[in-house]
């Protein structure tokens, strides 16, 4: 089964590609991931806690080849953001048990920190997607 996780650069979701069919293989390249409704929070004067901001994506590797890792990385070209556009997981389940996936617009952030690159591995591939805004799929 392909990969629910997806990425592309135009806003269609057609031209947007599974990760396993962009990493050009079969092995599960699924990330671990996480999903923050909200990039930011405040509590009010009345004790309430409320969620403000865009939410923000955040796709790991504990061990992606190195080749896979310059297919992502390529994504962004020189800089260490771009636009972009995904396919995520939320925090949300339907009514069959299975976690929701949306498509968003976002700006996606390859780190600014050391990566481990050990035995034609990158073993700590952090990809932080911010602003996210709902697309319709």
């Amino acid at each position: 089964m392909p990969s629910e996780f997806k990425i592309g650069t135009a806003n269609n979701i057609y031209d947007f590609l599974p990760l396993d069919t962009l990493l050009n293989t079969s092995e599960g390249v699924d990330p671990d991931w996480s999903f923050q409704p909200y990039s930011t929070s405040v509590r009010l004067a009345n004790g309430i806690l409320r969620g403000n901001g865009f939410p923000v994506a955040v796709w790991r590797w504990n061990g992606l080849s190195l080749t896979h890792r310059q297919v992502l990385r390529d994504l962004i070209g020189t800089d260490l953001s771009a636009a972009m556009y995904i396919r995520t997981a939320t925090n949300e389940i339907d009514i069959y048990g299975d976690l929701v996936f949306q498509a968003y617009s976002c700006i996606m952030n390859w780190t600014d920190q050391d990566e481990d690159i050990q035995a034609d591995s990158d073993l700590g591939v952090v990809i932080t997607f911010t602003h996210l805004v709902e697309v319709v799929e």
